[in-house]
């Protein structure tokens, strides 16, 4: 009984693990032609984010030599979205998102992809976070659209992230862009 409990637990542990692998190279593959250099997204693991607390939904670490960063770190919500997002992007309905009264599943989706979006500026160099978040604004439906999403949910995406999203955001990433 013990080892179908601990083979059990090693499968979905195994499984969690490909399903991470598989989502953190769908989103290094989308927002590295956006960045102009190859990059990784890291997700943590089931024991990370079942234990440690993070205040922001993701970071970068630039190098302290001048060089471009090339590895940004996102929480497990936003990888969750990202998850849904690369497993049903062409199916999901999120029109929801226009009066901001999705299901937390759905409303992941589009934090997601707005994170990732804006992510992808600090990978291309920028350190100003109103900066990156222009950035990531101006090239959010095409890292939702290289994630799986059709256009119009794309468009949903942006909507909500400029509309609803925005207002989230500390000061300091509210600049005009």
């Amino acid at each position: 009984m013990l080892g179908a409990i601990g083979l059990a637990l090693i499968l979905w542990v195994g499984g969690s693990g490909c399903a991470r692998a598989h989502v953190e190279a769908r989103a290094a593959a989308a927002i590295s032609p956006i960045v102009g250099h190859q990059v990784k997204v890291n997700c943590p693991g089931l024991i990370a984010s079942a234990l440690i607390y993070e205040s922001h939904q993701g970071w970068v670490e630039f190098p302290p030599d001048g060089e471009l960063p090339t590895e940004t770190k996102v929480t497990a919500e936003v990888c969750a979205g990202l998850q849904r997002l690369v497993d049903n992007g062409a199916s999901l309905d999120l029109v929801c998102l226009d009066n901001n009264t999705c299901n937390p599943e759905n409303q992941r989706v589009a934090l997601g992809t707005a994170v990732l979006s804006h992510e992808a500026g600090h990978l291309s160099g920028l350190v100003d976070e109103s900066q990156t978040e222009c950035f990531g604004e101006s090239n959010l439906m095409a890292v939702a659209e290289a994630l799986g999403s059709t256009q119009s949910t794309a468009r949903q995406i942006y909507e909500w992230q400029t509309i609803f999203g925005a207002d989230m955001l500390p000061d300091s990433y509210r600049q005009p862009c």
